[in-house]
């Protein structure tokens, strides 16, 4: 399997983002909301992953769920992929909150500056 054809549209990432992260089946518009991308656009990239038989496909009586298939020699590697990813999202988001209180405690110390020359 080539891993290049993973990645081929940002809804395929996004939805092997969101399963990858979870261990549980999921329905089809819950993935959707989740990957934040269209109802038609998560419906092919699911169809593409089964078609790879990366995703398990169950069915209980009229609900379908989806979960990514964890014997798929890929499987793993994108799991470790995405918890990578996942930290290396929080680790940026902390760094960029972390300026505007850099800023803020800068201005308090050039007040307590020119307060003290006063």
């Amino acid at each position: 399997m080539d891993a290049g054809n993973l990645f081929t549209s940002k809804a395929k990432y996004r939805v092997l983002g969101v399963l990858s992260r979870r261990n549980t089946p999921i329905h089809l518009r819950e993935l959707t909301e989740l990957a934040q991308i269209h109802l038609r656009s998560c419906q092919l990239a699911v169809q593409s992953f089964l078609e790879m038989k990366l995703l398990i496909k169950e069915r209980e009586l009229n609900r379908v769920t989806f979960m990514l298939n964890d014997r798929h020699p890929m499987a793993s590697t994108l799991r470790h992929y995405f918890q990578e990813e996942s930290l290396r999202h929080v680790e940026k988001r902390s760094q960029e909150e972390r300026v505007p209180v850099d800023l803020l405690e800068r201005i308090h110390e050039l007040r307590m500056l020119s307060w003290n020359n006063e």
